[in-house]
């Protein structure tokens, strides 16, 4: 069977695509199995932007949005940087008292 040259650069491309998301679940997949990450709850993520296409061109206004349906603890990957956003008074007070060494 031979294939042409069109067929060939839309497999090498349709590849290039499904390899990096693959891995992507299997990773989060298997972390997320192990238990031993207890994260906050956040909104749905895309592969590689992560949240970064849920903030717009007013952020805190974007993040008060999020935390109104997500709480006021929420994990955002921005990128390839992991964030906790805490957006309330008591939650900062909460989370600095039980993981100031963290933060």
């Amino acid at each position: 069977m031979d294939i042409s040259q069109p067929q060939q650069w839309q497999l090498l491309l349709l590849a290039g695509i499904l390899l990096p998301v693959v891995s992507y679940l299997l990773v989060t997949k298997r972390s997320s199995e192990d238990g031993r990450l207890k994260l906050p709850p956040g909104p749905k993520q895309v592969p590689v932007l992560g949240n970064l296409h849920q903030l717009g061109p007013l952020p805190h206004r974007s993040l008060r949005d999020l935390a109104r349906r997500h709480g006021p603890v929420m994990l955002h990957r921005l990128g390839a940087a992991t964030t906790v956003v805490v957006s309330s008074s008591a939650a900062a007070r909460d989370v600095m008292r039980a993981h100031d060494a963290d933060c």
